[in-house]
C-alpha cells in the first residue's frame, strides 16, 4: 500500500511553514514578486517561475497539491505586504483606521461568503487584501482558500460578526 497523501495546510503538516518561508524570498526578489502581482488570475500566476518554484517545493515534501488552489493562494499572497497573526475574517471586521465602521463593509463580506468556488474568490479576494493595507495572516489565508466550503465559510461569519456587530 502507498502513503497517505498529505493535504496542504493543515496544522503541523509543514506548508504554512513553507509558503511563510517562499514569500519572504519574494522580498528578495521583486521582479519574481512583480510578476505574480502583474498575474490577471490564477492561469497567469502558474506560469512564472515562482509558483512553480513553491508547487515543486510542496511536492517534493510529499504534499498532495490542488495546482489551481494553489496559484490562487500563490498569486494573493503576492499582494501581502505585512504578516499577521490575527485571522482573515477578524481583520475585516477591524475598524477603519480613525472610523467605527469594519474595514470590509458587511455587505462585501457577504458577497465574499456567496461565493462557492475558490477560483471566483480571486479578484474578491484581492480587493479585500488591498482593504486590509496589504495586511494578512499567510496561513489563515492559505488554509481558508485552499479549502474554501461550507466549513470554512460559517467559521469567517463567526468571527467576522462576533466583533463587527454593527455590521449587517
Amino acid at each position: 500500500m502507498g502513503e497517505k497523501p498529505v493535504y496542504l495546510f493543515n496544522d503541523g503538516d509543514g506548508s504554512g511553514e513553507y509558503l511563510l518561508n517562499w514569500w519572504r524570498a519574494l522580498e528578495e526578489d521583486k521582479g519574481e514578486r512583480a510578476l505574480l502581482r502583474r498575474a490577471l488570475g490564477p492561469d497567469e500566476v502558474s506560469l512564472t517561475p515562482a509558483y512553480v518554484r513553491l508547487l515543486f517545493g510542496l511536492k517534493a515534501k510529499g504534499h498532495h497539491v490542488n495546482q489551481k488552489k494553489l496559484a490562487i493562494i500563490a498569486g494573493l499572497v503576492s499582494h501581502i505586504e505585512r504578516e499577521t497573526d490575527a485571522s482573515l475574517a477578524a481583520s475585516m471586521a477591524e475598524p477603519k483606521a480613525g472610523g467605527s465602521g469594519a474595514r470590509v463593509s458587511g455587505l462585501r463580506f457577504r458577497k465574499l461568503l456567496a461565493v462557492k468556488d475558490a477560483e471566483d474568490l480571486y479578484q474578491l479576494m484581492l480587493r479585500t487584501i488591498r482593504m486590509l493595507d496589504k495586511t494578512a495572516s499567510l496561513y489563515d489565508l492559505a488554509k481558508s482558500i485552499y479549502w474554501w466550503n461550507e466549513r470554512t465559510r460559517r467559521e469567517w461569519a463567526y468571527d467576522y460578526y462576533s466583533r463587527a456587530t454593527d455590521e449587517k
